[in-house]
């Protein structure tokens, strides 16, 4: 119940400002798609998917990401995770600097964990802006719920799962390179370190390289590295996800 509210106060305080300058706002959003399907003495089928949105008003600069991968191997689903999110910056001058706020929720069933929701708030700053290179970062506290998966190699099948939550520090930074007019570089992490609890630190480095293909299709190579440093049982610490994509723009 807490884990929805927190939810919806933070989707419920992006879509005030939406409401507040509905007129004169500006919207860049892309959707991507990648299949892959094997046949024959091996049978896989995998599918990526994500949404990303970005609405610029006169302070607040808004973004809501929507990323699955789901991949099936001989009729045994492999891997299935998921990524909500949604983030709030509200620029404080012209120097750069800006607050944060963000909301973020993470699916994972087969990894060391399950779900992780958090929330988080920071002061951020543009540390370089020019027509090819941006580069951003923010630093702010947080609050985090999380549920672990079972051991996979467990004899207890209704073992219930480990619950928790922490207060965090949040650490985040991203990277747009315009190479050429049809090539783009940009690379964003993120850290969330634990303050009680397990105290694990979560890192996700997301990082791709695009191709424009016309005005609207791009192709798109992108490489997802999460990392936990603390995981129960005979879990793995690392996932990694590298993905081939057509990106359409609108």
């Amino acid at each position: 119940m807490i884990r929805k509210l927190i939810t919806v106060a933070v989707l419920s305080s992006l879509s005030s400002q939406v409401l507040a300058e509905e007129e004169k706002r500006t919207w860049d959003a892309s959707a991507e798609l990648g299949f892959n399907l094997t046949s024959g003495n091996t049978e896989t089928a995998s599918l990526k998917t994500r949404i990303d949105v970005t609405h610029r008003l006169t302070n607040w600069e808004n973004t809501y990401i929507f990323d699955t991968l789901k991949i099936k191997d001989e009729e045994k689903t492999t891997a299935d995770k998921r990524l909500y999110e949604a983030e709030g910056n509200y620029n404080l001058n012209e120097a750069g600097s800006f607050l944060s706020v963000s909301g973020t929720r993470t699916e994972n069933t087969f990894g060391a964990y399950d779900n992780t929701n958090t929330i988080a708030f920071g002061y951020g700053k543009r540390f370089y802006n020019t027509d090819s290179l941006i580069i951003n970062a923010d630093i702010g506290p947080g609050y985090t719920f999380f549920e672990e998966n079972n051991d996979p190699d467990s004899e207890e099948t209704d073992e219930p799962k480990i619950k928790g939550n922490s207060s965090i520090v949040r650490l985040a930074g991203d990277l747009s390179w315009e190479i050429s007019d049809s090539a783009t570089f940009t690379q964003k992490i993120t850290i969330n370190k634990q303050l009680s609890e397990n105290k694990n630190t979560n890192t996700r480095s997301e990082s791709s390289i695009s191709a424009r293909i016309n005005n609207a299709l791009k192709m798109k190579f992108g490489v997802t590295i999460i990392n936990n440093s603390y995981v129960s049982g005979d879990s793995k610490k690392t996932d990694t996800e590298t993905s081939v994509t057509l990106v359409y723009a609108f």
